[in-house]
C-alpha cells in the first residue's frame, strides 16, 4: 500500500520517540509498503547517512520545518507549541502532495501521545492513529515519590480525565481515526471517552528481530546483578528501586547499576548514602544508546519502576537481550510483560510497593534455576514485539480500513 507516515520525531539508532518514528517507517517499508514520512529537518543528516549505508527501497522522507515563531516559546509549553505548529504545517504539506501523489492510508506514529493528537486525520484518506499512550496517570498512593512536582501531576490528571475533550487536536484525531492503536488499558478507556470508533491494543515500543541476543550472565552465578535504566525524573520511580535495595537482607548478594541522567542526578548520591546502599548501588550515569545492550546482557534482571509510562522501551530492550524484568504491574508494563519473563509487582502504597519489589528481588536471588528459565522466556516474549511483527499486523489493519472506506 501507499502510506503517508507522520513522524514528528524520527532518528536512526535513537531511543524513545525518535527511535520509534524511525523503526515504524523502516519496518513498514520493508514489509512492502511504499512509505512517505513527514518529519522534522533536524535529523536529516542522520537519516541520509543511514540510508546511504543501508538503503530501504520504497522509503522516502519529506522534511517539514516548523514555523520559526514556534521555536521561540520557552520551557515545556514551547514543546507543545512547536509540535502543534509543526502539525499544522505538515497537514498543509500533505494536502498539497496528495493532489499529485495520492496514498491509501495516513498513519500517525509520533508523537505517540493521545493528548497531543494529530491534524493529519483531516485529510480525505483513511487514518490510523498510534500506537499512542497518554491515558495513564501516577497512582495517587505513590504521590510521596514526588519530592516536588506532584501539583503538576495532579493538574495533568485533571486534564486527562476531564479537559482533554476540549483539546481540538486530541479530540479530532481520535474521532477522525478509523482505528486507534492504544498502548495500555487506560489510554483505550480515554480514547473511547473521546469518541474512538475502534481501539486495538498494541505496545508503543518494539525491538528488531535481528537484535535478539542471549544474556551473558552465567546460569549459576551467585550474585544477582540488577539494572535500572532511564531518565532521572520523578515519574520514573527510581527512589522505589533504591528503597527496595535498602530493604534487602544484608547477607543477600545483590547489586544494582543505575544508568541514565536527568534532573534528579545531583540528588542521587545523597539518597544512596542516606539509605545506606553505597556498597550495593553503582551510579553509572549516561551510557551511549549503542552500548546499552551490553548492560542488559550483563544483568540478571531490569528493575522497571515507572510510576507513569505508556510502555517503556527499556523493558523490551532488556527482554531482547535475555534479561528478565521486575516491574510494577500497571499501565504499559501490565500489557507487555507476562509471568514467564517478568516479576510483576502489585501497586499499592509506597511501603507495600517497596515490599513487593524487595520480595521479587529476594525470590530471584535465591533461585538461579528460575533466573535461567526467565532468561529463555525473555527472548520468547521479545519475539512477540518485534517491529517486523508490528508492521505485519498494521498492514492487515490498513487492509481493513481501506476496505471499510470503500463501502
Amino acid at each position: 500500500m501507499r502510506v503517508l507516515v507522520s513522524a514528528y520525531a524520527c532518528e536512526p539508532h535513537a531511543g524513545s520517540e525518535p527511535g520509534g518514528g524511525w523503526n515504524w517507517s523502516v519496518a513498514l517499508a520493508r514489509a512492502g509498503h511504499r512509505v512517505t514520512v513527514l518529519t522534522l529537518p533536524n535529523t536529516r543528516p542522520q537519516i541520509a547517512a543511514e540510508l546511504a549505508r543501508h538503503p530501504v527501497p520504497g522509503l522516502e522522507f519529506v522534511h517539514v520545518p516548523a514555523p520559526r515563531w514556534s521555536q521561540r516559546v520557552p520551557g515545556q509549553a514551547g514543546v507543545y507549541v512547536h509540535y502543534l505548529a509543526w502539525q499544522w504545517r505538515a497537514h498543509r504539506v500533505a494536502r498539497r502532495r496528495l493532489a499529485s501523489d495520492p496514498v491509501d492510508v495516513v498513519h500517525h506514529v509520533s508523537y505517540g501521545s493521545l493528548s497531543l493528537g494529530s491534524l493529519l486525520g483531516r485529510l480525505p484518506v483513511p487514518f490510523v492513529l498510534g500506537p499512542v499512550g497518554g491515558g495513564q496517570c501516577t497512582p495517587p498512593r505513590l504521590r510521596r515519590m514526588y519530592a516536588s512536582g506532584w501539583t503538576a501531576e495532579v493538574a495533568r490528571r485533571v486534564v486527562v480525565r476531564y479537559l482533554l475533550r476540549l483539546v481540538p487536536t486530541a479530540r479530532l484525531a481520535v474521532r477522525d481515526a478509523a482505528v486507534v492503536l492504544v498502548a495500555n488499558d487506560e489510554t483505550a478507556e480515554l480514547a473511547e471517552r473521546l469518541g474512538a470508533r475502534q481501539t486495538i491494543p498494541m505496545a508503543d515500543v518494539g525491538v528488531s528481530a535481528d537484535a535478539l541476543v542471549p544474556s551473558d550472565v552465567p546460569s549459576g552465578a551467585d550474585r544477582l546483578r540488577l539494572l535500572w535504566v532511564g531518565r532521572y525524573y520523578a515519574r520514573k520511580g527510581l527512589p522505589l528501586a533504591l528503597r527496595a535495595m535498602a530493604a534487602l537482607p544484608r547477607d543477600l548478594d545483590v547489586t544494582l547499576r543505575i544508568v541514565g541522567h536527568g534532573p534528579l542526578e545531583a540528588e542521587l548520591p545523597a539518597m544512596v548514602a542516606r539509605l545506606g546502599v553505597e556498597d550495593r548501588v553503582q551510579l553509572v550515569g549516561r551510557v551511549a544508546h549503542e552500548n546499552i545492550a551490553q548492560e542488559y546482557r550483563a544483568s540478571d534482571a531490569l528493575l522497571f519502576t515507572s510510576l507513569r509510562d505508556s510502555g517503556g522501551v527499556q523493558m523490551l530492550e532488556a527482554l531482547s537481550q535475555g534479561c528478565p524484568v521486575i516491574a510494577l504491574d500497571h499501565q504499559g508494563a501490565a500489557v507487555i510483560l507476562d509471568d514467564a519473563a517478568a516479576c510483576k509487582v502489585p501497586v499499592s502504597d509506597v511501603a507495600g510497593t517497596v515490599a513487593g519489589l524487595r520480595d521479587a528481588i529476594v525470590a530471584l536471588a535465591e533461585d538461579p534455576e528460575r533466573r535461567r528459565r526467565m532468561r529463555a522466556a525473555s527472548l520468547e516474549l521479545a519475539r512477540q514485539h518485534t517491529w517486523e511483527g508490528k508492521a505485519d499486523t498494521v498492514g492487515r489493519i490498513y487492509e481493513q480500513v481501506v476496505r471499510d472506506a470503500a463501502r
